[in-house]
């Protein structure tokens, strides 16, 4: 397999020349040549239609400094993503990618629209088997360009859990009923990402997103540009770097065990050589963690499960009636009378709800018993200043 070489190249602003500058540094870090006139595919993150300061969607910037350097070469360009409420095609405008898109001439693909190619690996633990856009599969070269942010499910989203997106549409909130807790999703998504295997991964994490990420969290201001060929070994660095330890987030620790990649096989380089665990240290940025559900608490009984793990809640006044939670929901544990009805008792706290909300109206909060102690701690508190 050889060594996993991931390059780290500090990266302060959006701007063209620094991020273009900052791209080639970390491709020539890890000794990453283009060979002239290959068909290279895109896949950013786009999960819903999302301005690019906002930090949910992968920045313009970065998809423009990687189609410059591929029109450099002489390559034909297309971009492809697809999320899971059907506003693909309203992402690309919105985040700007489309306009990148028009300025290089390259072709903007809506996965679900796309013709179909069965995938087929012995290797996966969850999906034997499942369909992708023919687009990826005709591609010479597929780069994935991930953005760093938390995760209200899997804690942390990179590499890895961007190449989910090339499951067409809906189909994706089938996966999280077929796959319910964090441990077989982590496992699917690995299914995933082997299958495809994205032959470059580069990371905008110039700023990234923490707290409820992916999509309702907060932009924090981290200053990198992250690349490798390895996806595991880039999310290893990238969420290392956000103050995660790598072996508790899931994708990482089973691809690790599954052998899809290496812990030891891991090297780090940045614009002065090789970057050694002291230094790495002293280049974390600490993100804020999104609330964490507990699904073993789930054989102790659902009330246990619903009292001591983060739940959706909906916000009437951000609600505007689009129905996307409800259609999407992998367990119809929504209904909607007036505005979104969550039924605890179906609710398996995937947070596709969430994920997928463009306007805000569905929150991730944290354990319900949290939120009983604060109020009975107050209780107490107010009496005794009382006495």
């Amino acid at each position: 397999m050889g060594k996993s070489r991931v390059s780290i190249v500090r990266c302060n602003s959006y701007s063209q020349k620094e991020v273009y500058d900052a791209v080639k540094k970390a491709l020539s870090l890890i000794n990453f040549r283009f060979r002239k006139g290959m068909t290279v595919l895109l896949k950013p993150n786009i999960i819903s239609p999302k301005k690019p300061e906002l930090a949910v969607t992968t920045h313009p910037a970065v998809v423009n400094a990687v189609c410059r350097i591929l029109r450099e070469n002489n390559c034909k360009i297309a971009i492809g993503e697809s999320d899971g409420a059907g506003t693909t095609k309203k992402g690309f405008e919105v985040s700007g990618i489309g306009k990148v898109a028009k300025k290089y001439r390259a072709k903007t693909i809506v996965f679900e629209t796309d013709a179909k190619v069965k995938v087929k690996n012995r290797k996966n633990l969850v999906l034997k088997e499942f369909f992708v856009a023919k687009t990826l599969k005709d591609a010479d070269l597929v780069i994935n360009l991930p953005k760093l942010k938390t995760h209200t499910l899997t804690k942390y989203t990179g590499a890895v859990k961007n190449v989910f997106g090339v499951i067409p549409g809906a189909t994706k909130t089938l996966y999280h009923k077929k796959a319910p807790d964090v441990n077989r999703f982590s496992h699917l998504l690995l299914d995933i990402y082997q299958s495809v295997k994205p032959q470059l991964n580069i990371m905008d994490a110039i700023v990234g997103m923490e707290g409820l990420g992916p999509g309702a969290g907060t932009p924090k201001k981290t200053g990198y540009i992250i690349a490798s060929r390895d996806g595991v070994a880039l999310d290893f660095v990238a969420s290392r770097l956000a103050g995660f330890v790598p072996e508790t987030i899931r994708t990482i620790d089973y691809a690790f065990k599954r052998g899809i990649s290496k812990k030891d096989d891991i090297e780090i380089f940045g614009k002065d050589g090789k970057i050694n665990d002291d230094k790495l240290k002293g280049m974390i940025v600490p993100y804020k963690k999104a609330p964490e559900t507990n699904y073993t608490l789930m054989a102790f009984g659902q009330w246990v499960f619903a009292l001591l793990s983060p739940r959706p809640e909906v916000s009437k006044e951000k609600c505007t009636g689009c129905m996307v939670c409800v259609k999407h929901c992998p367990v119809n544990a929504i209904s909607f009378k007036k505005y979104p009805q969550i039924d605890r008792k179906k609710c398996i706290k995937c947070f596709c709800c969430a994920e997928l909300c463009a306007y805000g109206a569905m929150n991730v909060e944290g354990p319900r018993m949290l939120e009983i102690l604060k109020k009975v701690s107050g209780i107490i508190r107010r009496r005794k200043r009382k006495k």
